[in-house]
């Protein structure tokens, strides 16, 4: 008989949300299986165990891949099924249940309740990712590359994860007011500058943090990804500049570059760590080509 429901594999970061994963997935199990959806759940069990899952089970009989953690699960679920030996890939969609889930903000998926009507829609869309090559080392990202200030939030972000939500912008006021210069070649499509920046974010999609609205032109199917340079500023420049960031108008800055690319090198002076996807894995120097429409996603 032809299956005329999907069956969906979830991946359940137990101590995402602050140790609610369980909790979440029990949340939206119910309604989606009344909805004549099969789920097969595996919990992960530590670091990067999402990437192995995805990557060595058998994906037969999968309609998709369902991620309940924040977006550090969802890049595991991703670079899981782009390095399959067998080359298989399967459509992705999540739940949240992250301190931080910016790539779905974008789709006004902000609770477990939401994801559910999306899933129950049916609706699928292609999007780009970014590959990110370092050293000897591929990464795939589905939603922003950050160097130099980014990083330094993100570092901070973590000793104020008892405030969810409002814990990236309490760390950002205070790496403002710490202002790491860094210097850097970039390469855009091929075309080199030098520069002196505050911080380097690539973007896939409009949001990143909670509510940032950081790259306003972001476009997740249109080939390219948006680099946005804030460059050398004084402190209180960036701390005027800062909450322009979360309705975008802080691309009219006169301290803000902003390209739309297919591929970039960042050459910074020094070995630095990069921001991808929320998760601090990998170094400068990199190089990131855009991959046009490579996965589907189930919202």
């Amino acid at each position: 008989m032809m299956k005329t429901k999907p069956t969906y594999l979830v991946i359940v970061n137990p101590v995402g949300g602050n140790g609610k994963g369980r909790d979440i997935y029990e949340s939206v199990r119910g309604p989606l299986e009344a909805a004549g959806i099969e789920l097969e759940a595996r919990e992960t069990e530590y670091g990067a165990h999402a990437v192995d899952l995805v990557r060595s089970m058998d994906l037969d009989g999968i309609d998709g891949v369902i991620s309940v953690g924040g977006d550090g699960t969802l890049h595991e679920i991703i670079n899981g099924l782009m390095t399959r030996p067998d080359g298989k890939r399967v459509p992705v969609g999540a739940i949240p249940g992250g301190s931080g889930n910016s790539f779905l903000y974008g789709f006004d998926i902000l609770t477990p309740e939401d994801a559910v009507n999306a899933l129950l829609k049916g609706e699928r869309r292609s999007i780009d990712l970014a590959k990110v090559h370092f050293g000897e080392e591929d990464l795939y990202s589905f939603n922003i590359i950050g160097w130099g200030l980014v990083v330094d939030i993100e570092l901070t972000s973590e000793k104020f994860r008892w405030w969810a939500r409002q814990r990236y912008n309490l760390a950002t006021v205070w790496e403002l007011l710490k202002m790491n210069i860094r210097h850097t070649r970039l390469v855009l499509d091929g075309e080199e500058l030098d520069t002196t920046v505050a911080f380097l974010i690539a973007c896939n999609t409009p949001y990143t943090g909670v509510g940032m609205k950081m790259a306003p032109r972001a476009d997740l199917g249109d080939g390219k990804i948006d680099v946005i340079v804030v460059r050398e500023a004084t402190r209180m420049q960036m701390l005027k500049l800062f909450p322009r960031v979360f309705d975008g108008s802080h691309i009219e800055s006169e301290l803000v570059d902003y390209y739309q690319v297919k591929s970039f090198q960042l050459i910074p002076d020094r070995v630095d760590t990069v921001n991808i996807d929320g998760e601090l894995n990998a170094v400068t120097p990199l190089e990131v080509e855009v991959l046009p429409q490579v996965l589907e996603i189930l919202f």
